[in-house]
Order: structure tokens, then sequence, then C-alpha cells
């Protein structure tokens, strides 16, 4: 199951507790999560093994005008895929 969590940033305190759970229970299921916040924000969970961050350049060019909706959950994880592998090169997407 893929599941995404936009602008984190703006997330109330009891939302941010929900996803810190979330986190914490991720490597117990098969299941990704991708949480998607500003750069200058800071995730109160602290940081583990199992998280993989991925920093996309801000109003990236491969962003702009995409949405994820009326994907379905395997052409998401193709997306999302490609673009972890573009980041992993040095690509700044």
């Amino acid at each position: 199951m893929l599941a995404v969590y936009e602008d984190v940033h703006w997330a109330d305190p009891s939302t941010l507790e929900l996803l810190g759970m979330l986190v914490e229970q991720a490597p117990t299921v098969l299941m990704l999560h991708v949480l998607a916040f500003r750069p200058d924000f800071v995730p109160p969970w602290s940081p583990c093994s199992h998280i993989t961050p991925l920093t996309l350049a801000w109003r990236s060019s491969w962003l702009r005008g995409r949405s994820w909706r009326g994907h379905s959950v395997w052409s998401c994880w193709r997306r999302l895929r490609g673009t972890l592998a573009r980041s992993q090169k040095g690509c700044a997407c």
C-alpha cells in the first residue's frame, strides 16, 4: 500500500503524533509512506534506519504540473522510484 501525506509542515500536533506512530511502525507493515514537507520543517520524530530522506529541488520542473490523482498505486510507485533513482545519481530533478 502507498500512503502519501502532503504539506506535513501544516499539520497540527495530534496529526504529527499520529504520523510519528506510523513512522515508528513502518518496518512492521508492507506499506510505503511518502511524507512531503517544506525544507525548513523539522520532523518531531527521531531519525530511523528505515527512513530515507529525499530532497527535491524546490519548484522542480519534474514536480510542476504533476498530480498523483488519477494514477494507480503502481504508476505512483514507478514515478517515485524513478525520482529516487535520479536523486541517487546526483540529479537535482
